[in-house]
């Protein structure tokens, strides 16, 4: 038997149980339903919205990269020297200060240890400059790359065939 009750009053069952009388009414599922649907929406909207921003974010970091870089080779072409001296105090800095920051003490103690290089020595006056001092290289240079270029090689020959 089936208890008639007006909406949003609740009707006890015969086993004990508070039953409100809106959850059976048809008209209810409709405005869940509804609210669901709205919320599905309001949730595509948003997460459209943040797909924009997202795009937006990223074009604005691939134009301020490439901003940078024509800057950057601006600044190397018109004042070579100082670029070359701060390039350079940065590779030297970066690593320590990140080294720091990050606790690693041996690496802070393996910079330290390093002696700043001696100047270059000047090419004596009057003598045609010296060849290549490292003429070992050459040799320990190919045997590196030789096993890196053997699979192009051995495709070129597979073709030629």
């Amino acid at each position: 038997m089936k208890h008639a009750a007006p909406e949003g009053v609740a009707v006890t069952a015969p086993d004990g149980v508070e039953v409100a009388a809106a959850a059976a009414h048809p008209s209810s599922d409709r405005e869940a339903q509804q609210r669901a649907r709205q919320q599905r929406l309001q949730r595509r909207a948003h997460s459209q919205k943040q797909d924009e921003e997202a795009v937006s974010i990223f074009l604005f970091l691939v134009f301020f990269m490439l901003a940078a870089q024509m800057l950057l080779f601006a600044w190397k072409k018109q004042h070579a020297k100082s670029y070359n001296a701060v390039t350079l105090l940065g590779l030297w800095l970066f690593p320590i200060i990140i080294s720091a920051q990050m606790l690693f003490v041996k690496m802070i103690l393996c910079c330290a240890q390093q002696p700043t290089p001696p100047p270059p020595p000047s090419p004596p006056s009057g003598s045609a400059p010296t060849p290549c001092a490292c003429l070992w290289f050459r040799p320990v240079l190919l045997f590196d790359c030789l096993p890196s270029s053997l699979p192009y090689l051995d495709a070129r020959i597979a073709r030629s065939r």
